[in-house]
């Protein structure tokens, strides 16, 4: 020891809160190895050094199961920074500050200001620390704090806020915590996102949010926040908000109220959803269940005209000429051919029209048959040249033989409607484990977006159709080369080993 005798009061928890000097000559009563022991059995970690080298006279037991390190192992360089981790750069950082401190204390005569570093125990380990350091005379004095829990807790709890950060934004939820007494309503950065703001654009108000709110939506949320705070209970909406852009998003929330024990509202928290593309997709699917139920009343219109227009007034004209044979019974040889291929025509065409409503022929030809028997009947009855050919060797499923049946159907009684052209090549086509259907005339054609965006549900459906068998379609339309319908469906392994029997 030095020649003069410092003796260490330990505060509590943490570093020096005092030192009495004491000459080398031992005062009655004075036992230093009873000194060395209350050091040893301090609680806290200590290192006490000697002179302006500081040479290491006692580390304590509490220091040497925190670091490792004895009284004779400990690094022999000035004061401990050579623990700091993990390398020199940080140990110089760790020093500089150390220095600064140390300058700052004695131009303020004040005491040396805690710090924290990380350090690297004998054993490899790390640790987080606290150190506090008193000096008298030549005796130093350090004392440490292990932090390592505490800093372990923190960088999990902000690991775990990125997390719940990330799956927020993956989810496009936002939370808020708007305190009901000052009016300050706190949002995440994610929060801002769902309304278009950047980070830090928020007012932070509940007179911001409602400013952000759609004007016919804005009395609704707003009597809904009165009515949380009048009753306390839970309650969720979707509301639409407008963007700095203009655009118009939905949002999706749900809020909780607070009471203190007076009963009074203090604090609402509550979590935000964008929901946008869902009620995009609840729109499509009102709109398509509107559109199917007009191609309903719409396909029924048109059988109704086909039966009363054409068929009831060909049978209505039969029953006529029949009748009249009655009064005219020399006629009746003469005539009995003739009326008997009209009444053949009449069930023929009875025969095609239920064709177009039931595949039936699909069910007991198999697809590829079923297709080129329609596409004959089809071209007879509208005078057209329908190509058909055929390269599929697979059985095609039912289900996916009625989805291109409905696609050729949809395509040729467009032709008809709208190209103006004689000629239609039809193609089955097999590969890769796919089959394709492709609709070509080289009539007069569309504009396919205008199409898609108008009123009609004859494209839709037929994209509809193939995205229901996972398949896909392309339509190509120019007035130069005419129209191309391509539909393509997967086939499974097991459907693609079954062979057509002929």
């Amino acid at each position: 020891m030095s020649s003069v005798i410092r003796t260490a009061f330990v505060r509590r928890g943490s570093g020096v809160s005092s030192w009495a000097t004491m000459p080398r000559r031992r005062k009655v009563g004075f036992n230093e190895e009873h000194y060395r022991q209350l050091l040893q059995r301090s609680g806290a970690a200590l290192i006490v050094s000697h002179g302006l080298e500081e040479q290491v006279e006692i580390v304590n037991d509490t220091f040497t199961r925190l670091f490792g390190y004895t009284t004779e192992d400990i690094p022999d360089v000035a004061h401990w920074w050579p623990l700091a981790y993990p390398d020199e750069a940080y140990r110089e950082a760790v020093k500089a500050e150390w220095q600064t401190r140390v300058a700052r204390a004695i131009a303020d005569q004040s005491a040396i200001e805690s710090m924290e570093a990380k350090v690297r125990c004998k054993d490899g380990s790390e640790r987080y620390i606290e150190f506090h350091f008193s000096s008298v005379g030549d005796t130093n004095l350090v004392s440490f704090i292990d932090l390592t829990e505490r800093k372990q807790a923190e960088e999990a709890m902000r690991v775990s806020e990125e997390r719940l950060r990330l799956a927020q934004w993956a989810a496009h939820v936002g939370t808020f915590d708007l305190n009901l007494r000052t009016g300050v309503d706190v949002w995440q950065p994610e929060t801002e996102a769902l309304y278009g703001l950047p980070p830090g654009g928020f007012g932070g108000t509940l007179t911001a949010f409602e400013d952000l709110i759609h004007p016919n939506d804005r009395q609704k949320i707003k009597e809904l926040s009165r009515e949380m705070m009048r009753t306390g209970q839970p309650a969720e909406a979707q509301w639409r908000v407008v963007w700095p852009d203009g655009s118009v998003h939905w949002i999706a929330g749900r809020g909780q109220v607070f009471m203190n024990e007076s009963g009074e509202p203090v604090r609402m928290l509550g979590v935000n959803m964008d929901v946008t593309e869902r009620k995009r997709a609840d729109e499509m699917l009102s709109q398509m269940t509107r559109k199917l139920v007009e191609a309903q009343e719409q396909e029924r219109a048109r059988i109704g005209r086909e039966l009363h227009d054409d068929i009831n007034q060909r049978l209505g004209l039969l029953g006529i000429e029949l009748g009249n044979l009655k009064d005219h019974p020399s006629e009746v040889i003469s005539r009995v051919q003739e009326l008997v291929e009209r009444t053949s025509e009449i069930a023929n065409d009875v025969q095609a029209l239920s064709h177009e409503l039931h595949a039936s022929k699909l069910k007991y030809l198999g697809a590829v048959r079923g297709l080129k028997s329609w596409c004959k009947e089809f071209g007879q009855r509208r005078g057209l040249e329908i190509d058909f050919s055929s390269e599929v060797i697979s059985v095609l499923p039912l289900d996916i033989g009625i989805c291109l049946f409905r696609v050729l159907q949809e395509a040729l009684h467009n032709a008809v409607k709208h190209s103006g052209t004689k000629r239609i090549e039809v193609q089955l086509k097999e590969d890769s484990n796919e089959v394709s259907l492709i609709i070509h005339d080289s009539g007069k054609g569309f504009d396919v977006t205008a199409a898609m965006q108008g009123h009609g549900l004859g494209l839709t459906s037929m994209k509809e159709r193939v995205r229901l068998v996972n398949g896909a379609i392309t339509i190509h339309s120019n007035g130069r080369d005419g129209t191309t319908i391509h539909a393509s469906v997967p086939l499974s392994s097991s459907h693609n080993s079954q062979r057509a029997t002929g």
